[in-house]
């Protein structure tokens, strides 16, 4: 069981919204602004590096 799925199931699926919103935001400030971020499902994302 995936992390993601793990904080659904006790917390909610708002705050699992939450939790991936902030992830997103810490991992965009870590590429360049060219470059895509993009969840590939459960716990994978991948970035797009142009």
């Amino acid at each position: 069981m995936s992390i993601i799925q793990k904080i659904n199931d006790s917390f909610g699926h708002l705050i699992g919204d939450k939790v991936l919103m902030e992830f997103a935001s810490l991992a965009q400030k870590c590429v360049r602004s060219c470059d895509i971020i993009g969840r590939w499902g459960g716990e994978e994302f991948l970035v797009l590096v142009s």
